[in-house]
């Protein structure tokens, strides 16, 4: 991330931070897991995890058939819950209140200005090729689109896009990449490339999904833990009944087991398993969304007829800023916590994504070669 995550602008996707699109998600077989897991946990058994497998399975065909869609160019099958309808009024809202707080602070170029005329005629240039609907997939909502470009006054090399059409490019980026117009091609047609995949609403509905799997698993888990605990308290009564005849201390035997303590007690707790899926859930699809748009828009620059050997530059050009960044924060992510792919790996994808257009020729303007994974740094 080439600005902090605590600066960033919230509810975009901001463009900078730490072939056959068939490759494997976990979220694919959330459903599935939720039934099964949770139906085995809440105590009743295999006969009971396996009719919540079935459960999930059918859920599982309700979302392939009804709530995804395919990504133009990279043809990735995505679940996307929200309608394009509130996805676009949550884009327009978001939008008003960010640039409403550069406006009151005076920040925002007016449209005559030499920046705010570079950046349109690039966006013009894309939004064009992407009107005119290549790559396939589920493009219903561009039509729908009102697109706007907006330049602020800042510093920071950043740009970011919200659903709808709404780009914003801040100067510092114009300034970073010396105002040329095949690097800021490629920043652009990334940001637009984000819009097009419906990042966003994908994003909400990852989020939705997590919540919901950490909810019911964490809820299946309590309930076994009491139904333990019951378990547990009715043997102590028992064994301490014949133990008191006895003349002998029944309860000493189950005394620490139960009640979520322990180093089980610790790995479950809803903080440590909300880390985990943020970490190997959340964070990797944000990975892959951003590998995603870097590759669609290498596509969409090229449509536009810039010259597409200009985006490994561009993020050479980033990554080398980034670093300096993060130098003069005093501190640097790993690579599990950031929500963007190193520079290095996006400066190969992009590499690897040229050499396979130079191979293939112009078959390959309409569709990503390179297969996007989901687990990479």
């Amino acid at each position: 991330m080439l600005i902090a995550p605590a600066l960033q602008p919230a509810h975009h996707q901001a463009f900078f931070s730490c072939a056959d699109q068939t490759v494997a998600s976990p979220f694919t077989a959330l459903p599935i897991a939720i039934g099964s897991a949770g139906a085995f946990l809440a105590g009743y058994g295999v006969d009971g995890a396996i009719l919540g497998a079935v459960g999930g399975v059918a859920l599982r065909a309700f979302q392939a058939l009804v709530l995804e869609q395919t990504v133009p160019f990279t043809y990735r099958r995505h679940t996307v819950v929200l309608p394009v309808g509130i996805e676009l009024l949550m884009g327009d809202l978001t939008f008003k209140q960010q640039i409403g707080q550069y406006e009151q602070a005076g920040r925002v170029l007016p449209q005559n200005a030499s920046e705010s005329q570079l950046v349109r005629k690039i966006a013009d240039r894309i939004i064009d090729a992407v009107q005119k609907q290549y790559g396939g997939g589920y493009q219903k909502h561009i039509p729908d689109f009102k697109w706007s470009i907006t330049v602020v006054n800042d510093k920071t090399p950043n740009a970011f896009v919200l659903p709808g059409g709404k780009i914003v490019v801040f100067t510092g980026l114009i300034k970073l990449l010396d105002g040329r117009e095949d690097l800021l091609a490629a920043v652009i047609g990334h940001e637009v490339a984000h819009a097009v995949a419906r990042h966003s609403g994908e994003k909400l509905s990852v989020q939705l999904a997590v919540t919901i799997a950490l909810n019911v698993g964490l809820a299946a888990l309590q309930f076994y833990r009491n139904r333990q605990q019951q378990q547990s308290g009715r043997q102590q009564q028992g064994w301490g009944s014949q133990q008191q005849r006895r003349g002998g201390y029944g309860n000493q035997r189950y005394r620490g087991m139960g009640g979520g303590g322990g180093p089980g007690g610790l790995l479950f707790s809803p903080q440590v398993v909300s880390l985990f899926a943020n970490l190997f859930l959340q964070l990797p699809f944000s990975r892959r969304a951003e590998a995603e748009a870097d590759l669609i828009g290498l596509k969409l620059m090229a449509l536009a007829g810039y010259d597409p050997k200009a985006a490994p530059d561009t993020f050479r050009k980033l990554g080398q800023a980034e670093q300096s960044m993060r130098a003069a924060m005093g501190g640097n992510l790993g690579a599990l916590q950031c929500t963007h792919p190193r520079s290095e790996t996006r400066v190969q994808l992009l590499e690897e994504e040229l050499q396979n257009m130079r191979e293939v020729g112009d078959a390959a303007l309409s569709r990503v070669v390179h297969k996007v994974p989901y687990w990479m740094l």
